[in-house]
């Protein structure tokens, strides 16, 4: 959960009295947004051990792994169903012979922590090629592939014994009415609990409403099921970044130490498989981590890091971008002036932490039609210094070029890199 102490305090009786997800999620993990990689857009439902195992040794031989980068996450493709006996999941024995425990001793010995994957429905999310490989037999569905709906007990208790030490529940095959989807969550949430084992919860919901409390479903809010919450869809190209921009905005006071609105998976140009949703130009990527730090967002690489450019490298090993999402805590980024996100436009949201780092702060100096120089006179025209983070100074851009708040993304494009 959130580790502040504005929240109500969950007692044994609130347990007993209110349904169970008013207990809260308390592992003391994501005090700082997550940082690592998933398979799921680099090469989708076709994830197997021996990829895996280069990508973690391209994290170690490319530096990454310095910079903070340091979960490995399995995404969807690696269960084929449910065993009839012991009801606990079977993974695809061709695509991962040493087991799941196996690629996590893998990935530990390197010095990652390894993450795992279900859908809290009753069947996975499943592209066309996955669901041909599932088990149809029951107690599998015969359409689909198995998900953790009805078995949280067996999956949750089975995922830690592999060794995971983050969790993607995704909310595929399940219903989305709001009470069910939080007791869906509550419920593997409490499994893990249970364990003993500190383990990331991920929901992937992908709806802005798992974030506020709901006093009349007694639902604290995102940071009492997990340790992020998904609040926007998939997507690629300047229309989802502007959507998942203007959704984070609105939800700048339900994020923090312990648990983080999640946007989406930082996706690039570079895909493993054909049909898996990539398209993201270097450039969009380049924007997306700098928007994703800024808020600060969970940071999840989801590309083919074995075919990726210079560029992308290059974009991902920025210490002063990654320092904004894992330093500067705990102020968030939201609206301060200006209107939304539209496709292609940035409209000074964010400038607060994106010019002063830790400090959280208004522009009162920038009317909504003034044109700024993008550089470190914005500082002297608002008459404060800008932040340093690691020594290194930020601002909004580093090319000094002017800048009206009604123009193209260049805030973001240019900022720190």
């Amino acid at each position: 959960m959130r580790l502040t102490a504005n929240l109500p305090v969950v007692t044994a009786m609130h347990c007993l009295a209110f349904p169970a997800w008013t207990c809260g999620l308390n592992n003391g993990l994501g005090l700082t947004p997550q940082m690592g990689w998933s398979s799921w857009n680099a090469i989708g439902s076709e994830v197997n051990a021996a990829y895996v195992k280069k990508v973690t040794d391209y994290f170690v031989s490319s530096g990454l792994q310095k910079k903070g980068w340091q979960y490995i996450n399995i995404d969807e493709g690696w269960m084929l169903g449910r065993n009839a006996t012991t009801l606990e999941p079977i993974p695809d024995p061709h695509a991962f012979p040493e087991g799941m425990n196996g690629l996590g001793d893998y990935i530990h010995s390197k010095g990652f922590l390894y993450g795992l994957y279900s859908s809290r429905g009753v069947t996975q999310c499943a592209r066309p090629e996955y669901r041909d490989r599932c088990i149809h037999t029951p107690p599998n569905p015969p359409i689909g592939c198995e998900g953790s709906q009805g078995y949280e007990k067996q999956d949750g208790a089975w995922i830690v014994s592999q060794g995971a030490d983050y969790f993607k529940e995704d909310s595929c095959g399940g219903s989305q009415d709001h009470a069910t989807a939080f007791a869906d969550y509550a419920r593997m949430r409490d499994v893990l609990n249970a364990t003993g084992k500190r383990v990331f919860f991920s929901l992937c919901g992908w709806n802005p409403w798992y974030a506020p409390p709901d006093s009349t479903l007694h639902y604290l809010g995102g940071a009492s099921l997990g340790n992020s919450w998904r609040i926007h869809g998939d997507g690629k190209n300047w229309t989802a970044l502007s959507g998942a921009v203007n959704v984070m905005a609105t939800l700048a006071n339900y994020t923090g130490p312990g648990g983080w609105n999640d946007p989406d998976l930082l996706i690039g140009p570079t895909c493993n498989i054909q049909g898996v949703l990539c398209g993201n130009t270097d450039l969009q990527a380049r924007t997306q981590l700098n928007l994703w730090s800024v808020f600060p967002a969970p940071l999840l690489i989801s590309q083919d890091v074995l075919t990726w450019s210079a560029y992308a490298l290059e974009t991902y090993s920025n210490e002063a971008v990654i320092a904004i999402n894992q330093v500067c805590q705990p102020s968030n980024s939201t609206h301060i002036a200006g209107t939304t996100l539209t496709v292609g436009v940035f409209t000074r949201m964010l400038v607060g932490r994106l010019v002063y780092g830790c400090k959280a702060t208004t522009l009162p100096c920038l009317a909504p039609s003034q044109t700024i120089k993008a550089d470190s006179t914005i500082a002297q025209t608002c008459g404060v210094a800008a932040c340093r983070v690691n020594g290194l100074p930020l601002y909004l851009s580093t090319t000094g070029q002017s800048t009206s708040t009604s123009h193209v993304m260049r805030l973001a494009l240019h900022g720190f890199h």
